[in-house]
């Protein structure tokens, strides 16, 4: 028995990279070829243009559409220095590149203990997500140096501080671990981390002649007219549809969302509290990765963002807890599919409208989410308990 599961082994790793490749050389096609696909990509390319060769105040304009913070566009401008027949291919193989970079950092962040097989399938099937196409995008990137700043947070501080400001250019997604690392009594890295993005913001300032409050008055005014009021942009995995449906009436509708996503802060905070100041551990990892799962509930995100939910998905997967295995790997069998499949896009479309399977489909990412935002703090709370259990206090 033991010899055929190690038999099966390294067919299923052959099985998962024709598939992981396969997914991921779709995706630098799609990004080189397909229409429309650079768009976003160039749109900040342009800002970045417009900021380094000829000082536009990018945020001029209450309401414009430069929703990126100054230090983003300071730490991007050198893209602006590329021509575009060069900067779309190169950015793709860059980002194709740090897909599994990405993936290998963030098992090496969690301090789980795992065979290189379970890694090595972890990042692949993380390989196989539908988000994972999307080259021409930045969360990749900010990913990748906020999980190597956890790496180095206790053995380089000061580097890890440098990576950790370096990816706040988007502060939604690497927000939830700078929140994390603060709550960890990381002291040293948090405030390296902040000079770095305010020594950008300033450079950004230097070059418009404007002040920072000037800016930070404008850049939230932007924000507030994207992401604010009935007319708002609404991610897919928010539960703000969610919160208007329980609280009627427009008026309400932000003061409810804001409430509702403070009130899930509680819970990745209280458990990061606990491990404040110690090693990083599973544990600790585990609420790191659900301030990561409260940031895509809480605030707009695109699919391409959806590489948030990877964190949870590796505790899930690879955490040594035998008793919750089974429903563990349910939670995360659940969110392969769904992070594959891209249900909302792929599947509800095809279903009878206003049905039950439609509705489900629709709000797939969203579900999918929730339930590994309760699974994680569920496995979390059996290794608290089992800590107190096996503590020299208690014994």
């Amino acid at each position: 028995m033991t010899g055929d599961r190690r038999t099966n082994v390294p067919l299923v790793i052959v099985a998962l990279s024709a598939a992981a490749a396969f997914n991921l050389g779709a995706g630098l096609g799609l990004s080189i070829l397909r229409p429309g696909a650079a768009d976003d990509f160039e749109t900040v390319r342009a800002w970045c243009a417009d900021w380094l060769f000829h000082g536009t105040r990018l945020y001029g304009v209450v309401g414009g559409g430069t929703d990126y913070p100054p230090n983003a566009i300071v730490f991007f401008s050198p893209l602006a220095l590329v021509p575009s027949y060069l900067a779309v291919p190169l950015w793709s193989l860059l980002m194709l590149a740090l897909t599994p970079v990405l993936a290998l950092f963030v098992i090496r962040s969690s301090n789980i203990p795992a065979r290189r097989a379970a890694v090595a399938i972890a990042t692949l099937l993380f390989c196989c997500w539908g988000g994972t196409r999307f080259y021409l995008q930045f969360t990749c990137l900010s990913l990748t140096f906020a999980f190597a700043a956890m790496i180095l947070m206790d053995s380089r501080p000061d580097i890890s501080g440098a990576c950790l400001g370096i990816a706040l250019a988007k502060p939604h997604i690497a927000g939830p671990i700078a929140l994390w690392t603060l709550l960890m009594k990381r002291t040293r890295v948090v405030l390296v981390a902040a000079s770095v993005a305010l020594v950008a913001w300033l450079i950004y300032d230097a070059r418009v002649t404007s002040s920072p409050l000037d800016t930070i008055a404008r850049w939230v005014g932007v924000l507030q007219t994207l992401y604010g009021g009935p007319d708002a942009l609404i991610g897919r995995t928010s539960v703000r549809p969610l919160v208007a449906a329980l609280v009627p009436g427009t008026d309400w509708d932000d003061a409810a969302w804001v409430a509702t996503a403070a009130a899930l802060v509680v819970v990745p905070g209280t458990m990061t509290w606990r491990d404040a100041g110690r090693p990083v551990s599973p544990r600790s990892f585990a609420a790191a990765s659900t301030f990561c799962l409260w940031s895509l509930l809480s605030v707009f995100h695109n699919g391409h963002n959806f590489l948030l939910a990877l964190p949870a998905f590796v505790f899930l997967l690879l955490v040594d807890d035998p008793p919750s295995r089974i429903w563990r790997w349910a939670v995360a069998g659940a969110m392969e599919i769904v992070l594959v499949v891209d249900a909302p896009i792929h599947v509800a479309p095809l279903l009878t409208p206003g049905s039950l399977a439609a509705i489900v489909a629709e709000n797939a990412d969203r579900l999918v989410v929730l339930m590994a935002f309760v699974a994680v703090t569920l496995v979390w709370r059996r290794l608290d308990q089992a800590a107190i259990a096996t503590s020299p206090a208690t014994s």
